[in-house]
């Protein structure tokens, strides 16, 4: 329910918000993609469950 992909077709970045239910924390994770896997790259905290109603442009301001 509160899952967020941003992408660009050219780029290898995936930025995936969603809420984390055992924390009840909204948490934005980049993904690198290097034509076989996705590797994590950085995770960031955003805020409290509200935070995930937010687009993950307005939260990584």
């Amino acid at each position: 329910m509160y899952l967020d992909l941003q992408f660009e077709v050219d780029s290898r970045l995936l930025a995936a918000q969603w809420l984390e239910y055992s924390t009840n924390r909204c948490v934005i994770e980049f993904f690198d993609y290097d034509r076989q896997t996705w590797k994590a790259v950085s995770k960031v905290d955003v805020g409290g469950a509200d935070a995930c109603y937010r687009s993950i442009s307005d939260n990584i301001r």
